[in-house]
């Protein structure tokens, strides 16, 4: 760098220029007067005064090197570069040896941004002079320019090899460096130059970058700092500074050097970037908007900001926003891979996963952000039921990029969906040895080994539920301590519903054991549930989510109990029943279905669909048309306990099937344990029904996808949850045709 050379060392190593010729017309003692009057003047910073006194020299000698040389870096430091140029060459034509006057013209041309002819200029200054320490850093400085990194770390290290301690070399050599991401080699070097110039503002800065990008924010922000207190107006230092200390979560620190940064240079896309980054994590969304949108107008091609806006769009639910947003992005950048990768996320946002695909097919190429493509690929597929192409995009990612933990997630969850149980944790497992701090992860794991039984590690996994994105809200942050399992007599338990309503009903069971611990239990749970579970067993007290709570002294969510408890397979609470319907609803139920006769038969309870806002909802429902073996079998009425819009799939079963549909009357889950009661069979998907049938000892079929929750373990027929149900499981990743057969079958067993 010219610049840093010049603070450094002000002019470069080279040649004196040489005293002159005498000359035969008698002048050569005027012209020797001249040019040691010019170089005192020069020195002494009388520019004016000097170039007269070379331009009397070459007013007697046009061709007098020297002073066309000296004239020149007058020009030179006046930035009359197309003078300076002039001047240079004219001596260079006269005197074609000097390395020296090739270095400076190269200096020049550097300057101007002429990288080619700069290149020329010091490559013929190293030639005359193989041992021109600076002439081969500025070569290197050019070759970097013209995007030759390779070639440039060579000049610097010859360079070095010369001058072992040229600083500018030094300092070019970590930039080089720097930008490959080879930041160690980087920080290396730059330690040699503070050695000598402690308190270079250039080398604090790529220093503090360095410490950033390897994530040592308390050793970035002393240097950003250290510049910011020599120059308070440092535009960068503020910025990387403000960076450093976002990093560390003091937001509100980094906003006030972001603002100060903006003061610095108001019309800077980065500065409004870099501000509008600082209040979105600090959930100030609209001033968040409003800075990206300032920094798209102010720099149409800056991509970052389309990047973060579009981002907030799509988790505002405002996908479509955020497409228009990244077309209008491509327009005037259609290659630009950051922006393909999430105007593809956005498309899978709105469930279009195949033009999430073509998109993201489209940014494929680019080695940096093909890892991330490959990744998301893996999703899309999955997504659209597409396992083994989701598998092989997964596996890619991980092969490209072995260090990339969301690859492994992928790898992993495909497997999960594929039924390769051992493989998928043993996935899980890569990607938390890669990043242990990634919820993902970690959650992923958990729920393996839970599916594969192993009980008393995956409970404890469990609790990374916490730091998944859609459980983290569900987490109260009681005053009162958590309960950590241990006996406490006289204590008053609040025991809180955190998931779904089946989670509820599922793992109620423990209330009981937390009882005997404990004085007192009060469960905090879902409103519809509160009626039915004023009868659970242990719970003493029933409140809904947003009524007043009694006091307590204790508190633990639901799901935590298993592991408070030491759950194993072996000592799980496998009692049931233990709900009940109020003696009101089984009265009034049996009323209601007495004019529906069982002739003989059954009387079964039908439930196909879950709740549409479960993510893999369409993995465990399926139609009702699809019953229809069940129909030929015979011997046996139903009843539809199917709610939601699914409920209306009751008005056309399958041809044969005798229907009943009292679903418009079942107002609460007591309405639905009262019916149920009255019924001798429970056919349903994985919902909150099949639990409720299963807690009240009823005999439950329950339906299973391929690859289903982890509660239900691997590869078993029964469950140890609940005696009385038995497990229909798809043979085969979306084969609900083979388990109806397997219905159909056991229906006539049933009735035989």
């Amino acid at each position: 760098m010219r610049n840093l050379m010049k603070q450094f060392f002000g002019k470069p190593n080279g040649e004196e220029p040489s005293p002159p010729e005498p000359a035969a017309d008698g002048s050569a003692e005027q012209r020797v007067q001249w040019m040691r009057q010019g170089h005192a003047r020069h020195r002494a910073g009388d520019l004016d005064g000097a170039a007269r006194d070379y331009e009397n020299i070459l007013a007697c000698k046009p061709d007098d090197f020297d002073a066309l040389y000296l004239l020149g870096t007058i020009h030179h430091a006046r930035r009359q570069h197309a003078e300076a140029i002039r001047s240079i060459e004219r001596a260079i034509a006269s005197n074609p040896s000097i390395a020296i006057f090739h270095y400076e013209l190269g200096a020049i041309y550097q300057e101007t941004a002429a990288w080619a002819e700069a290149e020329r200029c010091f490559r013929a200054a190293a030639a005359l002079d193989p041992d021109y320490a600076e002439a081969h850093n500025d070569l290197g400085t050019v070759l970097d320019k013209q995007g030759r990194p390779e070639a440039a770390q060579a000049c610097y290290l010859r360079a070095l090899e010369i001058d072992p301690a040229l600083p500018q070399a030094h300092y070019n050599l970590a930039r080089n460096q720097f930008d490959r991401e080879r930041f160690a080699e980087a920080e290396a070097h730059l330690r040699q130059v503070m050695a000598q110039v402690p308190d270079h503002e250039g080398t604090l800065l790529l220093l503090g970058d360095i410490c950033q990008k390897t994530r040592r924010p308390g050793e970035a922000e002393p240097c950003y700092r250290a510049v910011t207190q020599a120059q308070p107006r440092h535009f960068k230092a503020h910025i990387g500074l403000s960076g450093v200390l976002s990093e560390q979560g003091r937001h509100r620190e980094a906003e006030t050097h972001f603002r100060e940064a903006m003061r610095i240079m108001p019309q800077s896309a980065e500065a409004h970037f870099c501000l509008a980054n600082c209040c979105q994590q600090l959930k100030r969304m609209a001033e968040a908007k409003a800075f990206y949108r300032s920094a798209i107008a102010i720099d149409l091609g800056y991509a970052l900001p389309y990047l973060n806006l579009g981002a907030i769009l799509v988790e505002e639910n405002h996908p479509e926003e955020a497409i228009a947003l990244y077309h209008a992005f491509l327009g005037k950048n259609p290659g630009h891979p950051d922006t393909h990768i999430n105007l593809a996320l956005a498309f899978s946002a709105q469930r279009r996963f195949t033009e999430a695909i073509d998109t993201q097919m489209a940014a494929l190429g680019h080695p940096k952000t093909d890892p991330i493509a490959f990744s998301n690929l893996s999703t899309f597929h999955n997504a659209l039921d597409q396992l083994e192409a989701s598998l092989a995009w997964a596996q890619k990612a991980a092969a490209l990029k072995p260090d990339f933990a969301d690859a492994q997630v992928n790898v992993a969850y495909a497997l999960h969906c594929l039924g390769r149980e051992q493989e998928s944790l043993a996935a899980y497992e890569r990607a938390v040895a890669i990043a242990p701090d990634f919820a993902d992860a970690q959650w992923g794991r958990a729920l393996g080994l839970l599916s594969l039984g192993r009980y008393p590690e995956g409970w404890d996994a469990y609790e990374w539920r916490w730091k998944m994105k859609d459980m983290a809200g569900n987490w109260k942050n009681f005053a009162q301590p958590a309960w950590d399992g241990a006996g406490a007599p006289g204590k008053t338990l609040l025991l809180y519903a955190e998931q779904g309503l089946g989670d509820t009903l599922h793992f109620v069971r423990y209330a009981e054991e937390a009882a005997q611990r404990c004085g007192r239990v009060i469960l905090l749970c879902q409103p519809p549930l509160k009626n039915l579970l004023r009868g659970a067993p242990g719970v003493g007290q029933v409140v809904a989510d947003g009524e007043p709570l009694p006091p307590f002294d204790i508190q633990s969510p639901l799901l935590s109990l298993p592991r408070l408890l030491r759950t194993t397979l072996d000592t799980l609470p496998a009692k049931t029943p233990y709900l009940f319907p109020p003696a009101a609803a089984r009265d009034r139920w049996r009323r209601e279905i007495a004019p529906y006769p069982k002739d003989g038969g059954l009387r079964a309870g039908l439930v196909w669909a879950g709740g549409a806002a479960l993510k893999d909802d369409w993995r465990r429902s399926c139609a009702l048309q699809q019953f229809a073996p069940l129909a030929e079998a015979g011997g046996a009425v139903f009843f539809s306990l199917q709610k939601g819009p699914a409920a209306a799939q009751a008005a056309t079963p399958p041809p044969g099937m005798r229907l009943i549909d009292l679903s418009a009357r079942l107002n609460s889950f007591t309405d639905t344990a009262g019916l149920i009661d009255q019924l001798d069979l429970i056919i349903s998907v994985d919902t909150a029904v099949a639990h409720l049938a299963g807690a009240m000892g009823k005999t439950t079929w329950t339906l299973l996808p391929f690859a289903s929750d982890f509660r239900w373990l691997t590869q078993r027929s029964d469950t140890p949850w609940y005696p009385n149900m038995r497990l229909f499981r798809q043979p085969r990743h979306g084969d609900w045709d083979s388990v109806m057969i397997e219905l159909a079958a056991a229906l006539r067993g049933q009735r035989a």
